[in-house]
């Protein structure tokens, strides 16, 4: 998969590829842009935040999966749809997009970041106290 900019201008693309991993799954996947959209943006907001801007998240990447939660009785697994988001310098990029096996917890999602990245998130996190004496 060729990896494409997150942006709405990309919408179409990004709709056929759901398409084409789907299948016929329709009941727990992310069938269009507009079904992760918001999700994706969460991450990217938080990613953003914890690191203190978004010179610092270049590198960084989450997972998201569809799927939301249903009920403790029911035992097989669903058909889902992961992404992969990653931070490049001129953007947010989709870099694979694949079924998944989702239970009835609902979608994982995950955050990868790096030990640079870490150090940062830890720095700006340290900004934002003092130690007392």
């Amino acid at each position: 998969m060729n990896n494409i900019k997150f942006d709405i201008k990309n919408a179409a693309k990004i709709n056929a590829l759901l398409g084409e991993v789907n299948g016929r799954a329709s009941g727990h996947t992310y069938c269009q842009f507009e079904d992760f959209k918001t999700e994706a943006g969460y991450f990217i907001s938080k990613i953003e935040a914890l690191l203190g801007g978004k010179k610092y998240s270049v590198g960084a990447k989450f997972s998201i999966e569809s799927g939301g939660s249903v009920k403790s009785a029911y035992k097989y697994t669903r058909i889902g749809t992961r992404i992969s988001l990653e931070r490049r310098a001129s953007g947010w990029f989709v870099i694979d997009i694949q079924r998944a096996d989702i239970w009835a917890k609902g979608g994982e999602c995950k955050i990868v970041l790096t030990q640079a990245h870490h150090d940062q998130a830890v720095k700006v996190l340290s900004d934002g106290y003092q130690i007392a004496a």
